[in-house]
């Protein structure tokens, strides 16, 4: 599955060798690395991971996310600063942000459209229109606007209808926009041809084509329009309107002929641009599924990637190194566990990678499985395969699996193993079956004294040994291969356990207050645990020598070397 298995056994083999084969460590787990962001480990990652819009001028560089403005400015040798943060009343109604030049423009999901100011270091937020719907896309006039751009300040793409916003013909419907016969969705966004000052206004599927229209209103036919595109934003940049395409993607739309000069950006990963800004030093921004993303003045990725891992509820280690995600509602993001930081996700946040294509929900369980990954629907209580490679269009990501067991499961909330032995929790019971094509799952055979109300479970990498955790007890047992459970050790609970991580010598368990704790998977004696650098813990996962915890207030994973 990994694109690099070889970076994964190189590190894997030098821990190995830096640690010796103890197989009792006695020290507390130590930091090796940060995942989910592309600043220097130590720096702050952002609390978001998809930005809506980008705008830069000069050296400083603006986007959105969720309920708050972001103001950057570029670092000397790469990468950009925090310079501040702007509250919004409400959050940004996904679509991309927009500026003029001094001030930027958002709209938000209470159907109103919010400037501030860019010069103004203290600037806040401040009404600008109320519309009559949400808008799919918002652009705004430059500075001298001649032509359409001429009408208003802002406009607003709400349906196939095009707004004037701000002035004095605020709220007024400028254009409605020819429904194209092959389309049967909606316009997707909106942008200004910098040098006539004409509307640009991009079709979605199945028609995707980029439509020309002149201050009066009517289409443009010439200089090779409509262009043939599935833009999902619009923007000038250096006097040049550009598309922001799907397909990791973004390209020119200079006047006429095709500009053989203007680069094509080509962002693995990054899929879902909506927005793209010029650089200061001749390169471009990009807003992304990945969050802000960079290309050269040639067009080629550079290693930025502002953006963090924020909502993170469950996590899972392959044996190649590959991690899975449950991020948010719905969403799994892949990456690896040698990634450097300035590398983007295995994912490119489009539909295949949601719950069960296109649930809105979260899952109860993650555990890897071979080449795929098995994951637990919690609304359902249904157990799928979910295949991280298979993204093309048409492919089939997930695949329920078929489960044998007499009686349905009703309260699925974890499951654990995963290679060749699945253990579910269902309703506080611990449930087992072989892994297959299909699963049989039946009442695993805990010994009498085992604790009852479990609420999280965990088995070692070789999957011969199963820990369970109730209000006030955390309990290990060995299984042999016939199934037969064996008691191991037994202790109290440090606290209300969330859920637990096990490799051969250690479990961590994660209380619901976020602090992990750690006991020698032997014995069940506490092993020393200290991590200064996590705020509030979400979710934790183990293999081989590796703990991978997400922190909440810093949207990012940090791996550690376990033993």
């Amino acid at each position: 599955m990994t694109t690099k298995p070889h970076r994964f056994r190189e590190t894997l083999l030098a821990l190995a060798a830096a640690v010796g084969c103890c197989a009792h460590a006695q020290q507390p787990p130590a930091l090796v690395g940060v995942l989910g962001q592309s600043q220097a480990a130590p720096e702050m990652a952002a609390p978001y991971q998809e930005t809506e819009g980008v705008v830069a001028y000069g050296a400083d560089v603006w986007t959105g996310a969720g309920n708050k403005l972001h103001h950057y400015r570029e670092r000397p040798g790469g990468g950009l600063a925090l310079v501040r943060e702007v509250t919004l009343p409400s959050g940004i109604a996904y679509t991309p942000i927009a500026s003029d030049g001094q001030s930027i423009y958002a709209a938000c999901g209470d159907k109103r459209i919010y400037r501030v100011s860019m010069t103004d270091p203290a600037a806040t937020a401040v009404r600008f229109a109320q519309l009559t719907g949400t808008p799919r896309f918002i652009t705004a006039s430059p500075p001298g606007a001649t032509g359409f751009a001429a009408k208003a300040p802002v406009f607003a793409l709400i349906r196939n209808t095009v707004l004037a916003c701000g002035g004095a013909s605020d709220g007024q419907v400028l254009i409605t926009l020819p429904m194209p016969e092959r389309s049967g969705w909606q316009y997707q966004c909106i942008g200004i041809e910098p040098e006539s000052g004409d509307l640009l206004a991009a079709s979605g599927y199945a028609d995707l084509h980029i439509y020309r229209f002149n201050a009066s209103g009517t289409q443009v036919t010439t200089g090779d329009w409509p262009r043939n595109c599935n833009a999902l934003g619009i923007a000038s940049v250096r006097g040049v309107a550009w598309a922001a395409a799907t397909g990791d993607v973004a390209f020119s739309l200079a006047p006429g002929e095709l500009d053989p000069n203007a680069p094509t950006l080509n962002v693995p990963w990054s899929n879902r641009h909506n927005a793209i800004a010029p650089a200061s030093d001749g390169g471009y921004w990009l807003a992304t599924s990945q969050g802000l993303m960079r290309a050269d003045r040639t067009g080629r990725p550079c290693p930025v990637r502002i953006g963090g891992l924020p909502n993170v509820s469950l996590l899972a280690i392959a044996a190649d190194g590959t991690v899975l995600a449950a991020s948010g509602a719905g969403r799994m993001v892949r990456l690896m566990l040698d990634d450097l930081p300035d590398e983007p996700f295995r994912c490119n946040g489009d539909d295949a990678w949601r719950t069960a294509e296109r649930w809105d929900t979260s899952p109860a369980g993650i555990v890897s499985n071979g080449q795929c990954f098995i994951v637990a629907e919690k609304k359902s209580s249904q157990l799928y395969r979910f295949y991280p490679d298979r993204t093309s269009w048409g492919q089939t990501p997930w695949v329920k699996i078929e489960d044998k067991n007499a009686a349905p499961l009703h309260s699925l909330s974890a499951i654990a193993g995963g290679d060749t032995i699945l253990w579910a929790l269902n309703d506080g019971a611990i449930l087992e079956s072989e892994t297959g094509d299909s699963v049989a799952l039946h009442p695993a055979p805990l010994p009498s004294g085992a604790p009852t109300a479990i609420q999280a479970i965990a088995a070692s990498d070789d999957e011969t040994a199963l820990f369970v955790a109730s209000a006030t007890t955390v309990a290990a047992f060995r299984r042999e291969p016939r199934g037969v459970y064996t008691p191991l050790w037994s202790v109290p609970a440090s606290g209300d356990c969330l859920s637990l991580a096990a490799t051969r010598t250690r479990v961590f368990a994660l209380d619901k207050g976020g602090v992990v704790t750690s006991f020698d998977a032997t014995t069940g004696r506490p092993l020393p645990t200290k991590f200064p650098d996590v705020g509030q813990a979400t979710a934790i996962a183990a293999r081989g020598p590796w703990l991978l915890i997400a922190d909440a207030p810093s949207a990012r994973l940090l791996l550690y070397r376990a033993n």
